[in-house]
């Protein structure tokens, strides 16, 4: 368990910092001469929003006892080979 963690840590720094710059530069490109614009803020968390829904049908179609085994509870396919 201690491994998946290290893991974790170690693909959730860089994830972030992704986030970070993907944001910043969509406010530089939206953003006009006169320096950011609320209305470039606006448009900037909308499409940083509408790409967080992206995951969701992910998360729809992934099975209901996913991760089961993680949290110690055995699955809705336990004892199935397979």
């Amino acid at each position: 368990m201690s491994q998946a963690s290290t893991i974790s840590g170690m693909v959730l720094s860089p994830a972030q910092s992704l986030g970070v710059a993907s944001f910043a530069a969509l406010v530089h490109a939206l953003s006009t001469g006169r320096g950011i614009s609320l209305d470039a803020l606006h448009i900037t968390f909308l499409v940083m929003g509408a790409g967080s829904l992206l995951a969701v049908p992910f998360f729809v179609l992934s099975p209901a006892d996913a991760g089961a085994e993680m949290s110690g509870r055995a699955g809705l396919h336990a004892g199935v080979p397979g």
